[in-house]
């Protein structure tokens, strides 16, 4: 056995090191691979700034040049006396002395080019001067691809005094760009021209059996790329040099299994010392292994018995070295292990701050209970509804210091044999064993009226809202978890009905498990697009065009049939699905809006988002890609949030509210005027429109205060630059009204229920407009502030017509 545990200790001191060297080779290796690919990408990356600097260098140097042989006053005397052979000659001369390939003459008068090598005239004429009479208003006229090559076509005026016409030169580019690039970035760089699906290399640094790899088909201009080749692995980027019919791409590459090279050097000289290190650590662990069998097989022995919970034996190593002081500290350790073990055991079944039991002691309290048959149990849940609020205003340690005087309060009306529970932040439990009904309803009764009159901390004297919710064996239940949710959902009912106590329902038990199969059956209604979407048409109030809709979801389950909005949509956002449910509609209602756009193009949508959506940080790039997918604009897209859904966390809500403002979707605020936060909010969202809620609308006709309200709200909405919507238009009085009132649109039955999809698109096509609103004249319509940063059209002339125009100097 000692034989065993000695090669076993040997091979547990080399397995790590040789699973550790390996492993760090491994990752070294990969670290080193993706640290020369990043460089590669990031020198082929400052590649791109350095080749535009390039061309732009060398094009402003070439520029120059012609400029000044334009401007020669030999060229202009053998232009205005010599003949075509004259003229021929001294282009030849002066174009050879700045490096020109040819040279050209164009008379003004419109006579014929004339070219310092006849042959290339012939040729090549016809395609240079038809580039030329293309681009005659810019010196940097373009490039020009021949059958033997690339050219740079660069021109300038020759004035005498007048312009009597045009020197153009051509220079060659082929080799000249491949190597001043490749000096300039250290890069392998090649010219190749693409002419539909053909490739070509025109010019390259590197040997002609390395060729291939520079150009990939679906590579877009100026992004990195990487190709496995017949030769190695490159990453390569492509800049354009010349577009149109045939393109001509400046490529650049880096070799990665050239830039490996130092980092495989490296591995091996680490694997040769890594061998070393291996020998000397087997030969000192073999010794270790033979020295320590003994010794610690006693400890191994010692640490079975604390294994089973037996503390109490000493241990028998009596050496004085370490494996003594081991020994002593194994001693030491099964004392402070039984004293831990006690403690984690407390920790594991008490909350931290109360040292109340917690969740995980109740569940097995009550089992406990059950389990001896008790006649009777009664459980009673507390919760503490203003808590959160109470802690945000006085802080965390007054509120701590707040929930332990209301602590003292609660156990001094329980009875002797009632046990506390802190259960959550703001939830108790109160375990009673044969109470009767009359004691908990007095004791509860007595709890929820002392909290009421207000807990004293050392600054503060706070009133506590509570709600209670009671649960019985075996009336409500006759297993742990049964009682203690009966509990709960008792104590949410006290809070819907505004009441203290609540008595858990049998009936409670259909409605929560109707919930619970609502919540189950939500993420798969969304993947199997069970849901459907349905449009309300808006319209504008002035002309009564068609503008907008509003798209909401319906959904028909299997087995439970309809399901209202507000039964699903809240189950949605308790659950946690109710951003799956958001992408849905965004997605869906996006296609459907791509279409109505190629007959309306000025057509717009209407989104609702949640509370939980503003807390989503990839919201806006989602809402994005779906724009893009679908070609729309992002001013087609208008989101609508409520007042009070980004109270939860305003700086995250905020936050993505004007990152969508940023890629251009509206933003407007619905329901306004039935949160808690209205005016206070309203200046700081960064919201384009606002809708007036149905509630204010509904009573125009018969209510002057919501008349009133409304009109407050118009103008409001106006001096913040906002445009306002009225929803819930139920007859034809309320949008003549509201046009009086200059609110700008309207939805509601009055114009159109929601609708399916293809009938709201034959409604569309159906649709009269009718103005309910005076025709102003123009002159003395009001100023609205959204037109004070309308853009205005920029006009301008080409670089053709300025120099038509420009006056001669």
């Amino acid at each position: 056995m000692r034989q065993g545990f000695r090669y076993k200790l040997l091979a547990l001191a080399l397995l790590p090191i040789l699973v550790g060297l390996s492993g760090t080779f491994l990752i070294v290796t990969n670290l080193a691979k993706s640290e020369v690919k990043a460089n590669a990408h990031a020198e082929l990356k400052v590649g791109t700034n350095v080749v535009d600097q390039y061309l732009a260098s060398r094009a402003n140097d070439l520029t120059t040049k012609v400029e000044i042989l334009a401007s020669d006053y030999a060229i202009k005397e053998v232009l205005a006396y010599g003949d075509e052979a004259s003229l021929g000659s001294a282009l030849k001369n002066h174009g050879n002395r700045v490096g020109a390939k040819f040279a050209m003459f164009i008379y003004a008068d419109g006579s014929a080019p004339v070219f310092t090598d006849v042959e290339f005239g012939q040729r090549f004429g016809d395609s240079v001067t038809e580039l030329i009479d293309e681009n005659l208003d810019s010196q940097k006229l373009s490039a020009l691809i021949l059958n033997d090559g690339v050219y740079q076509i660069f021109g300038a005026p020759v004035n005498a005094p007048t312009v009597i016409g045009f020197l153009i030169l051509g220079f060659e580019a082929n080799d000249v760009i491949v190597e001043g690039v490749k000096t300039l970035a250290g890069l392998d760089t090649a010219l190749v021209q693409v002419d539909g699906g053909e490739i070509s290399i025109l010019s390259t640094t590197v040997e002609k059996n390395t060729q291939d790899g520079w150009v990939s088909p679906n590579a877009p201009i100026q992004q990195t790329f990487t190709t496995q080749t017949s030769v190695g692995e490159f990453i390569s980027l492509n800049t354009e040099f010349h577009s149109g019919d045939s393109r001509v791409l400046i490529a650049m590459r880096r070799s990665v299994d050239e830039a490996m090279q130092p980092y495989r050097e490296a591995r091996n000289t680490m694997i040769f010392f890594s061998l070393i290190v291996l020998a000397i650590v087997a030969g000192v662990a073999l010794w270790i292994a033979r020295s320590m069998a003994k010794p610690l097989h006693l400890l191994t022995l010692a640490a079975a018995r604390m294994s089973r919970g037996e503390y109490s034996s000493s241990i028998e190593v009596t050496s004085k070295d370490e494996f003594g002081i081991l020994a002593s500290a194994f001693q030491a350790m099964q004392i402070d292990i039984a004293e831990r073990e006690m403690e984690m055991q407390h920790q594991a079944y008490h909350d931290p701050l109360t040292d109340l039991p917690n969740r995980a002691h109740l569940a097995r309290s009550v089992r406990k209970i059950l389990d001896q048959q008790t006649p009777r149990l009664t459980l009673i849940c507390i919760r503490f509804s203003n808590m959160p609020k109470v802690v945000s205003s006085i802080g965390q340690s007054s509120g701590d210091a707040l929930l332990i005087q209301a602590i003292n309060k609660i156990q001094s009306q329980l009875k002797e044999d009632a046990l506390l529970f802190h259960t959550s932040t703001e939830e108790f439990f109160v375990l009673a064993e044969n109470a009767s009904e009359k004691n908990t309803e007095q004791s509860v009764s007595e709890i929820v009226r002392l909290l009421l009159n207000g807990v004293a901390t050392e600054h503060h004297n706070v009133l506590i809202s509570a709600n209670c919710g009671i649960s019985e064996f075996p009336k409500h239940g006759d297993n742990a978890e049964h009682l203690i949710r009966a509990a709960r959902i008792a104590a949410t009912d006290a809070l819907d009905q505004n009441v203290s106590v609540a008595h858990y329902q049998i009936s409670r038990e259909e409605q929560y498990e109707r919930q619970i199969r609502i919540i189950n059956d939500l993420p798969s209604a969304i993947a199997d697009s069970d849901l459907h979407l349905v449009y309300q048409p808006k319209i504008s109030i002035e002309t009564g065009e068609l503008t907008s809709a509003e798209a909401l979801v319906r959904w028909e389950h299997d087995e439970l049939g309809f399901l209202p909005p507000d039964e699903f949509i809240p189950a949605a956002e308790q659950a946690g699905t109710i951003t799956a449910l958001t992408k849905f509609v965004l997605q869906r209602s996006l296609i459907a809006l791509s279409k109505w756009r190629s007959e309306r193009p000025d057509f717009t949508l209407s989104i609702n988002l949640s509370t939980r959506d503003l807390l989503e940080a990839d919201l806006p790039k989602f809402v994005q890609n779906q724009l893009d997918a679908n070609g729309l604009p992002s001013d087609a897209v208008t989101l609508e949030i409520t007042e009070t859904s980004i109270l939860e966390n305003v700086e995250r809500s905020l936050k993505t509210l004007n990152r969508l403002r940023d890629i251009g979707v509206r933003i407007s605020i619905d329901d306004f005027g039935t949160g808690q936060s209205s005016l206070s909010q309203l200046h700081t969202l960064p919201a384009d429109e606002l809708k007036i809620d149905r509630s204010f609308v509904a009573n125009l006709e018969t209510d002057p205060a919501s008349e009133i309200l409304v009109q407050s709200t118009i103008e409001l909405a106006h001096r913040f630059g906002l445009l306002v919507v009225a929803e819930g238009i139920e007859d034809e009085y309320s949008l003549r009204r509201l046009a009086d009132l200059n609110c700008e649109f309207a939805q509601g039955y009055f114009i159109s229920k929601p609708i399916a999809q293809s009938t709201f698109t034959k409604w569309a096509r159906d649709y009269v407009p009718q103005g309910y609103r005076e025709q102003r004249n123009h002159a003395t319509r009001s100023f609205h502030p959204k037109d004070a940063g309308a853009p205005r059209p920029l006009h301008g002339v080409s670089l053709v017509q300025k120099a038509k125009t420009a006056p001669r100097k």
